[in-house]
């Protein structure tokens, strides 16, 4: 026969068991070493997922603000656009029909304390610092000023040649103008 046999070939039984068992740890080392290099593995692709998508959302929200800032100038652009061509004026229904019918409702809203609407009265370019004007004056203040404006209310206006100013009160006395707008609706222009 020529079948191998550990004995017949001069290993004992002590020193085949000894063989074995270190054969055995030599696998549980390297079996551990593969987990251990699968876990790392795994960790650092995990990492290097987690780092791409941050990366990614944040990238995504950068890129939305920059859109969404584009757009905003771009409509800033295009109402800038539409203003100097009149499209403001032409839609601004804040006034009334006649000079008169504009100042009462100016004096109205005053009265109530409605600033931003009584600013409304007053061409584009003023209002902001018409608006500015009546809330930082005192309440003695607005009430001389809206009794000045019923007395010129009170007094007679004249129309310039083409109809679209009118212009209340004396030389050398508090005068207000008015303009008609592109909508139709009497603007103060100034008071």
């Amino acid at each position: 026969m020529c079948g191998y046999h550990p004995v017949a070939a001069g290993f004992s039984g002590r020193i085949l068991k000894r063989m074995m068992e270190e054969t055995e740890l030599q696998h549980e080392d390297e079996f551990w070493w593969r987990q251990r290099g699968s876990y790392v593995t795994f960790m650092t692709w995990f990492l290097i997922l987690v780092f791409a998508g941050t990366w990614m959302f944040v990238g995504l929200r950068i890129w939305e603000r920059q859109q969404r800032t584009a757009a905003i100038q771009k409509v800033q652009t295009d109402l800038d656009r539409l203003h100097a061509q009149g499209y403001y004026e032409a839609t601004d229904t804040y006034g009334g029909k006649t000079p008169q019918e504009t100042l009462q409702l100016y004096i109205d809203a005053v009265e109530k304390g409605d600033y931003v609407l009584a600013s409304r009265y007053f061409i584009g370019d003023f209002e902001e610092q018409e608006l500015q004007n009546l809330t930082n004056a005192t309440a003695k203040e607005l009430s001389v000023y809206v009794a000045g404006l019923k007395k010129l209310g009170a007094t007679q206006g004249s129309y310039s040649k083409d109809g679209a100013t009118f212009a209340l009160g004396a030389p050398g006395v508090v005068t207000l103008t008015l303009t008609k707008s592109a909508s139709g609706v009497w603007k103060i222009e100034e008071l």
